[in-house]
Order: structure tokens, then C-alpha cells, then sequence
């Protein structure tokens, strides 16, 4: 199950990074706020589902993904393109993940 989702997800990076090329390289594909929500939402649901450690892991990952994607309105071929950009865009990338930090810290204190 691992290797089909892991090749699911090679595949689709390569269909988009071929396409995406194309695309304006300076703008990001979603409203950044939106972003840093999803980045967020996607690393908690990754350690999530490491908590069990067991069998389950992967399921669990994939239903917490779902999960995300559905609360923000999101699909997996947006989240490629948006991991994409952010690849090739380390300055942006940058930026958006101390942002991430300080949104972190904020929903700590809370």
C-alpha cells in the first residue's frame, strides 16, 4: 500500500512539474494565508498518524489528508502544484514557513 502511494504521488508530480513549467514561476498557486492553513493542517496530520506506529500508519495518513483537503477545500493535484512551487522557489518558501512558526506559536498560546 505504501509503494502504491508513494508511486501515485511520484506520477503526479511528474505530470504537473512537465505542465507547471509553463506557469508564472513568482506567483503562488493559492492566496498565501491558505497556504500556511494547509501546511499546517498537512504536518499535524502527518504526525498524527505516526502516533500508532503500527499497520495503520498509512491508513491513517491518507484519511487525515482526505480530511484536510476536503476542510480546505483543496484537491491532492493543487496541493502537488503547490509543493512544486514552493520547490522551486525557496525565497517564497522561506518566508511562508516562518510564518508558519510564528502562526504556530500563536495557536500554542491559545
Amino acid at each position: 500500500m505504501r509503494i502504491l502511494i508513494f508511486l501515485f504521488c511520484i506520477l503526479m508530480l511528474i505530470n504537473i512539474g512537465c505542465s507547471s513549467k509553463e506557469k508564472a514561476v513568482n506567483k503562488l498557486p493559492m492566496p498565501e494565508e491558505k497556504v500556511i492553513d494547509v501546511l499546517i493542517d498537512m504536518h499535524y496530520a502527518g504526525e498524527a498518524s505516526r502516533i500508532t506506529r503500527g499497520i495503520n500508519h498509512d491508513s491513517l495518513l491518507s484519511v487525515y489528508t482526505k480530511q484536510v483537503f476536503e476542510i480546505r477545500e483543496i484537491d491532492s493535484v493543487q496541493f502537488a502544484e503547490l509543493m512544486i512551487f514552493l520547490e522551486s522557489n525557496l525565497e517564497t518558501y522561506y518566508s511562508i514557513e516562518q510564518k508558519i512558526h510564528l502562526k504556530i506559536k500563536e495557536l500554542k498560546k491559545d
